[in-house]
């Protein structure tokens, strides 16, 4: 049910996530939500980064309002490479962010202190290193786990801890959550960029076909890892923050997560932000036990953010 006219219960949502209950998980908008247009941290949503793609390699026949995707798909087959489109995101989402402040939402993670006996686990798709930023400012020991699906690989994760100084590879399968207990945990669903990660790897999910690969790899259950599966599963809660049910492969994601249950149960209810949501989503929504506030994302994690120090 989309709530129209009374607010999150934002005390049930902060005791949730401090308590290990519930698992954040964030799309494109948390990475730029509260972030003044005219600032050089904000980054780009998907409309954006494919008009930076049309202004880097020039030459599109398409239409400037073509999704991110297939843009990003007709470069690498026409023009240049999924090499040079990783590159080109490199600077966008690493190089041009440095030394520059995280947005709101990675600082409201980056408050939820990790319980002692098990990682604080957060879910993102976005291809930015502000969590590893706030985290780093709070102090709070962390791991990033990068999903690797490109199909030369012989691995499926790329993994680092705080402090290390580089990645190492491992297969889904040997990832052991109680080995990062006491730290949070960072999951990139479709690759990414961060410290420690060679500017030649490329791990990034955007074109059409690397969208096609990774939804065969759901197939199969690889992704997301069993480990990190059977935590969500367990924990029940999801908090979506800036994510849209247009994105096919996040309903993907819901249906792998919903057929791996064990059993049929009583699911509690989850809870998304978004704005000027349609009748269509709104199905979308009901139908995967999400309740979804018709609201600001920028409002809503201020307000969070207070409740989780209070809660805290």
């Amino acid at each position: 049910m989309t709530t129209v006219g009374h607010a999150p219960p934002y005390g049930l949502i902060a005791g949730e996530l401090v308590a290990g209950r519930a698992v954040p998980f964030l799309g494109a908008a948390a990475s730029y939500a509260g972030v003044p247009e005219d600032e050089p941290r904000r980054l780009p949503g998907g409309q954006m980064l494919a008009q930076r793609l049309i202004d880097v390699f020039e030459g599109y026949p398409g239409e400037v309002s073509d999704p991110l995707t297939q843009v990003a798909q007709y470069y690498e087959e026409c023009v240049a490479s999924h090499g040079d489109i990783c590159r080109c995101f490199r600077r966008v989402f690493y190089e041009e962010q440095q030394g520059l402040p995280p947005a709101p939402t990675a600082e409201l993670v980056a408050a939820i202190e990790p319980p002692a006996e098990r990682p604080f686990v957060v879910i993102t798709t976005n291809y930015d290193c502000q969590l590893e930023k706030a985290l780093e400012l709070a102090g709070r020991r962390y791991t990033v786990v990068i999903q690797d699906t490109m199909p030369w690989t012989t691995h499926t994760l790329l993994v680092r801890k705080s402090g290390g100084a580089g990645f190492r590879a491992m297969q889904g399968k040997d990832l052991v959550l109680d080995d990062y207990a006491g730290t949070t945990l960072i999951y990139k669903l479709h690759g990414g960029f961060c410290e420690g990660l060679g500017d030649d790897v490329d791990t990034v999910v955007v074109t059409e076909g690397d969208y096609i690969r990774f939804v065969a790899s759901l197939t199969y259950n690889t992704v997301p890892p069993s480990a990190i599966a059977t935590h969500i599963l367990d924990k029940r809660r999801i908090l979506f923050l800036g994510y849209s049910m247009a994105d096919w492969n996040m309903r993907v994601i819901l249906y792998q997560l919903g057929q791996r249950q064990p059993r049929p149960y009583d699911v509690p209810r989850s809870w998304g932000v978004r704005r000027s949501v349609s009748v269509v989503e709104q199905r979308f929504w009901d139908k995967r036990d999400v309740e979804l506030f018709d609201m600001d994302l920028a409002e809503f994690v201020v307000n969070l953010h207070e409740a989780i120090g209070a809660a805290a």
